[in-house]
């Protein structure tokens, strides 16, 4: 897919009146680039800073979708017109050394999807500590990597996208999920790639934010929870066996999340109580299957060890886990290091 444009990144803009002017000043002024901002139902001031911007800079397109974060990008990737797609959040930014190292990848290809570290308040987050390459007979070791830790590779930022392959297979990210949207959509264009490269360079910039929809507790989220799940589910039916495997993990994983992010962080539920909420959630058919098809000796790990208890009918002893990774959190949140 040949093009004037080498990447075209997309910024979903929400009532991101505050941010969205530091996250286009570190996409501008380079060469073969263009960034497609998708305001999206704001009630602030965004669309008059998107116009001044507008006229500021030349490589700027301005779009309006539905509300969703998802509506938003699959608006930017119906117009992006670049060789490769890379996603940027509003309230974020790329260092100057990360889009030139991302340009330079783009020129010279190679690969299916890039991936790359990135800086979450005071951590940085390498994925890795050189260059690796998962292809061939490899390329089903990067895929299980990327899937088994859905919080550390399954995100849309820090990455390079090849938008033929999105466009060929018609990937798009489900508007239907509340959560989970950015692994959905990793995880479908992964089914489609024949190459894997993780790079150590820090490019991108994670603002964290206590009120994201994640961080910010509701006791709404369980079941939006559940489905995302189940629709995540449909994608990987007609994967391989060592595939399917790994999706246990990426399940569980995302159990973790709920617990620590929803329901062990509700202030007003009694220990008892949320451990009944646990023990609702673990049995349903989505999760409860991930239980069962993981072996005890694959839960070794210190992120696995609430797998492992509930798995031996201890699931006060999970409960204590996850408490403990909420004050865990909080601590962390406190001094801007980034967390699940």
């Amino acid at each position: 897919m040949q093009t004037d444009v080498l990447i075209s990144f997309i910024i979903p803009a929400y009532n991101a009146a505050d941010t969205i002017e530091k996250a286009v000043q570190s996409l501008t002024d380079v060469p073969r680039t263009e960034v497609l901002i998708v305001e999206n139902g704001s009630t602030d001031e965004t669309k008059q800073v998107l116009q001044r911007l507008k006229k500021k800079y030349s490589n700027i397109k301005i779009f309006t979708s539905d509300k969703g974060v998802s509506n938003a990008r699959n608006l930017g990737i119906q117009n992006a017109t670049g060789e490769w797609l890379a996603f940027v959040d509003a309230d974020d930014y790329l260092a100057r050394s990360g889009v030139t190292t991302m340009m330079s990848d783009a020129r010279h290809g190679g690969y299916d999807i890039f991936a790359y570290g990135h800086v979450a308040g005071q951590t940085q987050n390498s994925i890795t500590d050189r260059k690796r390459v998962f292809d061939e007979e490899k390329l089903d070791e990067g895929r299980v990597q990327m899937i088994q830790n859905p919080t550390r590779y399954m995100q849309v930022w820090a990455k390079l996208f090849r938008r033929d392959i999105i466009e060929k297979n018609h990937i798009r990210f489900d508007a239907e999920l509340p959560f989970a949207e950015d692994s959905d959509f990793t995880l479908r264009y992964m089914k489609h790639i024949v190459s894997i490269c993780w790079k150590p360079e820090m490019v991108y910039h994670y603002t964290l934010n206590p009120q994201s929809v994640m961080r910010v507790q509701t006791g709404e989220k369980t079941e939006k929870y559940i489905r995302a799940m189940e629709k995540t589910a449909e994608a990987i039916q007609d994967e391989n066996e060592i595939i399917k495997k790994a999706y246990d993990k990426y399940v569980m994983m995302h159990f973790n999340i709920m617990m620590v992010r929803e329901v062990f962080q509700q202030r007003t539920y009694s220990f008892r109580v949320k451990c009944k909420k646990m023990k609702s959630v673990a049995k349903t058919a989505i999760f409860k299957n991930a239980i069962d098809a993981i072996r005890v000796k694959e839960c070794k790990s210190a992120r696995m060890l609430p797998v492992l208890l509930m798995k031996m009918k201890l699931n006060w002893l999970a409960g204590i886990i996850y408490m403990l990774r909420v004050k865990q959190n909080e601590g962390h949140e406190k001094r801007g290091i980034n967390s699940i």
